[in-house]
């Protein structure tokens, strides 16, 4: 989306350090990203900081974002994926709609960027479904986008 020039590094950074976080936001606040991002392949921080900036993206810079983007329909793809996967609770349903939703952010993340190959943790999110019908939910999962 920097690529695209809906909005600049500086001004993402700039969203991301004086957006106005309330209680345990403050905690996992996230990271400004570095300028080596692109060429590192990572926006550093820890999990719970990319899982914070993944779920207030869309408060942050969604107006900057035009409507269709596929690099944006993979983020919130992957943001639906990650609030399902940290949900306190689950049924049956929310489980089988989670099968889904993992399975949908693989193929548009493949059909948006064709040239990207993915790594294990994108095999490893497959099982998150089973797993947590084994296990029950893991909302202190410390993951890494």
């Amino acid at each position: 989306m920097i690529i695209c020039k809906y909005f600049t590094l500086e001004y993402l950074n700039r969203k991301i350090v004086s957006f106005p976080y309330q209680h345990t936001d403050k905690v996992d606040r996230p990271q400004p990203i570095p300028k080596t991002f692109a060429v590192k392949r990572t926006i550093g921080g820890n999990g719970h900081e990319n899982a914070m900036l993944l779920r207030l993206l869309p408060l942050m810079i969604g107006k900057n974002v035009p409507e269709g983007d596929g690099a944006w329909a993979v983020l919130m793809d992957l943001k639906e994926v990650v609030e399902l996967v940290l949900a306190p609770v689950f049924t049956e349903e929310s489980i089988q709609y989670l099968q889904s939703k993992i399975r949908d952010h693989k193929q548009v993340l493949q059909e948006v960027f064709p040239d990207y190959k993915l790594c294990p943790k994108h095999h490893y999110l497959e099982h998150y479904p089973e797993l947590i019908c084994r296990f029950g939910p893991c909302p202190l999962v410390d993951y890494e986008i």
